[in-house]
């Protein structure tokens, strides 16, 4: 799946006025899962790093809300460890702006949920990230050498060690 350009603008009149982007859809769901998917793909091409990403399915409406939260918090986890793992093994890649989203929302009448502002921050902090990685060269930061552990390709990806070595 290509990556979307998300949505960020949601506001409070949103949701007094009843627009489309007062409404966290199935629509809105499939595009942060899978623009996290996508950076997750993209992070593993470029930067030659895996990190852990969990597939979820797009829950339907009817889902129990107990289920519903469980997959969307398994989404945003899989978004705060491409951030930490970027922060700790790519601080070269300036994802200034990018927020440690919350990924732990528990259902319950007194609970906390998510609003307009949490999904906001969710697809900025992707989009942040997706265009940082996508905009890094290691030309920029002068690194492309052996001690550094770290090559660029002839399309411009980054390689690992082990993957240069062989």
């Amino acid at each position: 799946m290509p990556y979307v350009t998300p949505i960020t603008d949601r506001t409070i009149s949103d949701i007094l006025n009843k627009t489309a982007k007062g409404y966290f859809n199935k629509a809105d769901w499939t595009r942060i899962y899978g623009n996290s998917s996508e950076l997750n793909s993209l992070i593993d091409t470029k930067l030659g790093d895996t990190i852990t990403f969990n597939s979820v399915t797009v829950p339907d409406i009817d889902g129990a809300p107990e289920d519903i939260l469980d997959l969307l918090n398994t989404t945003l986890a899989n978004v705060t460890r491409m951030r930490t793992g970027l922060l700790a093994n790519f601080p070269f890649v300036d994802i200034t702006g990018s927020l440690d989203i919350i990924d732990d929302w528990i259902a319950g009448d007194n609970e906390t949920s998510p609003d307009h502002t949490d999904v906001n921050e969710w697809e900025e902090t992707i989009d942040i990230i997706y265009n940082a990685v996508t905009d890094a060269t290691l030309q920029e930061f002068n690194i492309a050498d052996e001690s550094d552990n770290l090559i660029i390709d002839e399309s411009g990806n980054f390689l690992t060690q082990e993957l240069w070595s062989t």
